[in-house]
């Protein structure tokens, strides 16, 4: 997730905020609310670098999900009552 918001604010600071057809930059990316152009090659690179990390995060709630239903399977154990 750091390179990708590292790439982010590269792109931001570099890329043209208008279509550079000479350049190839046509594909738009909006960034913190800033649209700025690039090649159909970074929109790729950045969109790769910003899957592995919802996927592990996606993965990790699934892990707490599943434990919080189902705790007592993995040796966890909920209270039967309500004590107070």
């Amino acid at each position: 997730m750091l390179a990708s918001a590292t790439i982010s604010t590269y792109y931001l600071n570099t890329l043209p905020k208008s279509p550079a057809p000479e350049e190839m930059r046509l594909t738009p990316r909006n960034i913190h609310g800033t649209v700025v152009y690039q090649t159909p090659d970074e929109n790729r690179r950045l969109n790769l670098r910003s899957i592995p990390p919802w996927g592990s995060s996606c993965w990790g709630l699934g892990r707490v999900w599943s434990i919080g239903r189902n705790g007592a399977q993995c040796g966890l154990s909920r209270p039967t009552e309500n004590i107070g």
